[in-house]
Parts: C-alpha cells; sequence; structure tokens
C-alpha cells in the first residue's frame, strides 16, 4: 500500500480510501479493516477516493489530514462546487465534526488541465509544517490556506513552499 493514504489518531482511528481495497482485489474491505484491527488496534473508516481525473494518487492526504487528537484539515473546492471531490470533503468533513474533531477547511483548486492544487498534502515535523504553495493559483487561495493552517495549528510555525515545479 502506497504512503499518503493512512492517515491516524492517536485516539485509535484512522482513515484511508478505498483505494487500498482496489488495489489488494483478494481482500474485501471488511478484511482490510479487520487486519488493521488486529495489527495496529485501530478503527478504519474508510472514504470514496477522489475521480482518477481530479486526483490519480486518490490518496486521502491529498484532501485530508490529521492535525491532532481532536483536528483535522478537509479540502473545500470553491471553484467546483457540488463536485464528486467536493461532496467527498464535505460528507468526510461532517463525519469528523461528528466524532468531535474540530474541523479546518482550506481550499484545494483544479485546473484545465487537471492539476490537483492540494493544501493538505504537508509535511508536519515536530513544530513545522511545510505548506505547498503554487503560483499557478490566485493568492488568495495560498493566502487562505496559510491562514487557515496559521489558526488551526497556531503553535507551529507554517512554511510555504513552491510546489509549482512537483505538482
Amino acid at each position: 500500500h502506497g504512503g499518503g493514504n493512512f492517515h491516524l489518531a492517536s485516539a485509535g482511528d484512522s482513515y484511508s480510501t478505498r483505494l487500498i481495497a482496489n488495489e489488494n482485489g483478494f481482500l474485501t474491505e471488511a478484511d482490510i479493516i479487520d487486519l488493521w484491527q488486529r495489527y495496529q488496534n485501530v478503527e478504519t473508516e474508510l472514504t470514496a477516493p477522489f475521480p482518477s481525473s481530479v486526483d490519480s494518487t486518490q490518496h486521502i492526504d491529498m484532501w485530508m489530514q490529521v492535525i491532532a487528537d481532536d483536528g483535522v484539515v478537509i479540502a473545500d473546492w470553491p471553484l467546483a462546487q457540488g463536485s464528486a471531490q467536493d461532496q467527498i470533503c464535505e460528507a468526510v468533513a461532517s463525519l469528523m465534526a461528528g466524532r468531535g474533531y474540530t474541523v479546518t477547511r482550506v481550499p484545494n483548486i483544479g485546473n484545465p488541465f487537471q492539476t490537483h492544487y492540494t493544501f493538505t498534502n504537508v509535511v508536519m515535523c515536530n513544530d513545522i509544517v511545510l505548506l505547498p504553495e503554487y503560483d499557478f493559483v490566485a493568492q488568495t487561495y495560498n493566502d487562505q490556506a496559510l491562514a487557515a493552517w496559521q489558526a488551526a495549528l497556531p503553535d507551529k510555525q507554517i512554511i510555504q513552499i513552491d510546489c509549482d515545479a512537483i505538482v
């Protein structure tokens, strides 16, 4: 199973997209959930992956990031409201809020070339969060993402990294 598609919290819950089941066709979703329960003692929620036309990785970190025992950052789609990816994010945001998580929303942007500009695929290490920044998207979305991450993690240093070359 590839990295980026499994998030867990210390409360014993974990999250992945159904990509894990698609890549392991010999196992049912229940088998996968049971394996993670037996070997990692976590209760796993499998979510719908984004359509591959939006995000070919179908990894959960492209639209959701667990940031604390009770905090999560989930993408919002201001330019694609009602789309499949927007509906997935809305459903999981509701699920997480219902489980007691503080949900922070950040914009995710797509373009006509089907590039997925995500502000949830971050690197967190100790007190530093490396946050993508993109020249292609309007600066307001970079600013909104930075402000949201700073509000969600006020004790962390959020550093924006130009990610145009790698996206």
